[in-house]
């Protein structure tokens, strides 16, 4: 791969493609329980380090927008402190890998190991000055070394995986950001509104933003899965009987799992070594919730097949397509040569893309 940044290799494709990576890497990222709300293991960070040697400046901090405010929806925490947290941490991570990538990078005094935990880093410090003046003041020093060893560990393993994916990636080598294009979905219909069928898609993606809206937005469990309820029987009379309940179901159950590890709220069972609690229960059922639904909701549009009037609903379009991509053939990942499975998924995506818009 090249070391030089080349100004006009990003195109407005790309954007919306390594977003919708960032957006499904949140997804997972947040159905993982941290200590503290604000921790992030920096899944999202990964194509930013993969594509940084390949996108301009303002390229990088479009991105970045995208991540955050994706990680801030996903989670609910727009509206809180969290969010500034996120955007202090992310554009501060950022903007120093840009920086130490033109200072050192390309002069191969350090490789994606010291970008990420540089980049690492800085996140962890402007968190810090975040939490310092927003939360805890004078107590942000008991903090400090939780969040620094976090960082540590969690910057030089994803510079390790970047490190290591850049040599045994084949998609890697050969991916061209221009032409990643999908114009098939950039024509605007010059019938749009006066088909029946696509009336009626356009009428059951509005539903489908609709229920994503409420189900990022409330707080009771039950409400939550009525939401992907409904869900699931839209999906089912679009695809026929073709939505498999097995994968969202393990989905469930291994975020719920996973949330007992950090227990809080009443104790429901003590096993010992694991406390069943209900706020634990209740944080699994929701986030793993939250992660299914925008699933589904993703599945839906692609089944609906709609063609979006004006450019930006064909962006939009274009983003939902990315994401679903990502969210359906991830179902099948295999731990085992996980390396080769991404490779060829990625490959698949951009296949799909590039044979629809030649």
């Amino acid at each position: 791969m090249t070391d030089e940044i080349n100004e006009n290799k990003c195109s407005l494709d790309s954007l919306i493609f390594i977003s919708a990576m960032c957006l499904f890497l949140s997804a997972i990222e947040y159905a993982i329980p941290k200590p503290l709300p604000f921790l992030r293991l920096g899944f999202t960070n990964l194509p930013v380090i993969i594509f940084l040697k390949r996108i301009r400046f303002r390229d990088l901090l479009l991105i970045i927008l995208f991540k955050v405010l994706g990680q801030a929806i996903i989670s609910g925490t727009l509206f809180s402190y969290i969010f500034i947290f996120s955007v202090s941490g992310s554009f501060a991570s950022g903007i120093m890998m840009f920086v130490l990538y033109k200072l050192l990078y390309c002069k191969k005094i350090i490789s994606n190991v010291g970008l990420s935990l540089f980049g690492a880093m800085a996140n962890c410090s402007a968190q810090l000055i975040c939490a310092y003046f927003i939360m805890f003041g004078a107590n942000t020093i008991y903090i400090v070394p939780l969040l620094t060893v976090f960082s540590v560990i969690t910057g030089f393993i994803l510079g390790l995986f970047c490190n290591y994916f850049e040599q045994k990636s084949k998609w890697l080598q050969k991916i061209d950001l221009k032409s990643i294009k999908n114009c098939e979905i950039l024509e605007i219909p010059a019938e749009i509104g006066k088909n029946k069928n696509n009336i009626m898609a356009i009428f059951t993606i509005i539903i489908a933003i609709l229920l994503l809206i409420l189900l990022l937005s409330i707080r009771n469990n039950i409400c939550t899965w009525l939401i992907i309820g409904l869900f699931f029987i839209i999906l089912e009379i679009k695809k026929k009987g073709k939505v498999k309940l097995l994968p969202p179901f393990l989905t469930a159950f291994f975020i719920i799992l996973f949330s007992l590890l950090s227990p809080y709220g009443l104790v429901y069972l003590d096993l010992g070594l694991i406390k069943i609690t209900q706020g634990a229960v209740e944080s699994g059922l929701r986030k793993s919730g939250i992660l299914i639904g925008m699933t589904f909701c993703s599945q839906l549009i692609l089944a609906s097949k709609v063609n979006f009037p004006g450019k930006i609903g064909v962006r939009i379009q274009q983003f939902f397509n990315y994401y679903g991509m990502f969210s359906q053939s991830m179902r099948k990942i295999k731990f085992k040569g996980i390396i080769q499975f991404i490779d060829e998924h990625l490959q698949n995506i951009t296949d799909c893309s590039m044979a629809e818009g030649g």
